[in-house]
């Protein structure tokens, strides 16, 4: 059986990533949460998102498609734009 390697998410990270996940649902949140929050606006948000859920060298296919697909709806709902942040490599 095959599996699929996995990468350890930091703290950091991890919280942009539930952030985002929480307020996903409505498009995303304010400026003013964000500021609160994170201490950052949209764009630093979608870069730090960007850079925590980027995927690590010697992943596999499954892994990066995955990952792709999560950058993809996740930057949809929160009405952001991938190219804001650069085009997301897998």
């Amino acid at each position: 059986m095959k599996t699929i390697a996995r990468r350890a998410i930091d703290a950091d990270a991890r919280s942009v990533i539930e952030f985002a996940i929480r307020w996903a649902p409505v498009g995303g949140s304010s400026t003013g949460d964000l500021l609160m929050t994170f201490g950052v606006g949209r764009r630093r948000l979608m870069t730090l998102l960007q850079e925590g859920v980027r995927y690590r060298p010697g992943g596999n296919a499954i892994a990066r498609l995955l990952e792709r697909s999560f950058w993809d709806a996740l930057t949809s709902r929160w009405r952001g734009d991938a190219r804001l942040v650069g085009a997301h490599r897998c």
